[in-house]
């Protein structure tokens, strides 16, 4: 499917990245009114309506409570809801529910970057059946239950580089739906916990000679990327979760680079990491 003169392809290259898929767009098409026979991976199939400002956010899961409604899947649906607390040493956010009722009547997404990756996660187990769980390094178990500690945007960062959980590294020219980008900490911010987000398709290139890709995503934040959903520009978006479009870019010099946009030259100043679920 092509977008001006831009072709790309949603082809997930597993059977957890297709349930991830899968429910993103059913979230999506929840939040957003999705055009009548319309590409479901492209953000110019969607258009803001009421319930998009009214059950839409983008609030950090370590301070604030965090909520994500799931409407129907296979005619399954799922609430999942978040608290922040304390562990003694650093501000957390625990999973406080994870409820699967017969019917949703509204979408919901009010949460931050990773809290919304990890009801992702907690989506394809608990409504799509499939086994997984997230942990990295020597820290405690980060699954998908209620109890659970949300991972940062960071420790997502951590468990692809680790290859842990059975997740492998695509290489950006393979990359297809469904595999997730995460950026590490901002090198000049000390403060940053990065940034995840999930592919929902790419650019179809020539991948003996291109140096840069574009890439369809869905991620929960209040910036916009190339031809949002949530908006035009910072200053006129609803913030939370909506698609976009970005630019990797890669060199033997400087590896691969992340671009907010695609008609952005100056890249974000940290690492990329890409992971496929096995």
């Amino acid at each position: 499917m092509s977008t001006d003169s831009t072709i790309y392809a949603s082809n997930p290259a597993t059977d957890k990245a297709q349930a991830m898929v899968n429910a993103a767009t059913a979230l999506m098409g929840g939040l957003y009114t999705l055009s009548a026979g319309a590409q479901t991976y492209l953000p110019g199939s969607y258009a803001s309506n009421d319930n998009t400002k009214l059950n839409m956010a983008y609030t950090w899961h370590d301070q604030n409570p965090n909520q994500v409604q799931y409407p129907a899947v296979k005619n399954e649906c799922m609430e999942w809801s978040s608290t922040p607390s304390n562990d003694g040493k650093y501000k957390i956010g625990t999973i406080s529910a994870i409820t699967t009722p017969q019917s949703i009547n509204a979408a919901v997404a009010k949460s931050d970057c990773s809290g919304f990756l990890t009801s992702l996660f907690s989506h394809i187990v608990n409504v799509q059946g499939f086994s997984m769980s997230l942990s990295y390094g020597k820290k405690k178990h980060l699954g998908c239950k209620t109890g659970d500690v949300i991972p940062f945007a960071v420790d997502f960062f951590d468990m692809i580089t680790g290859k842990e959980n059975g997740i492998t590294n695509p290489d950006w020219s393979d990359l297809q739906a469904g595999d997730i980008i995460a950026l590490g900490q901002a090198a000049d911010d000390k403060n940053d916990t990065g940034h995840v987000l999930l592919v929902m398709a790419v650019e179809e290139i020539d991948t003996t000679t291109a140096t840069e890709r574009q890439v369809v995503v869905i991620d929960c934040s209040a910036s916009v990327h190339s031809s949002d959903t949530r908006g035009p520009n910072k200053a006129n978006a609803i913030p939370g979760v909506g698609m976009g479009i970005i630019k990797l870019s890669y060199s033997k010099q400087g590896g691969l680079i992340f671009h907010w946009g695609i008609d952005s030259t100056a890249s974000v100043n940290s690492n990329v990491a890409l992971g496929r679920l096995n």
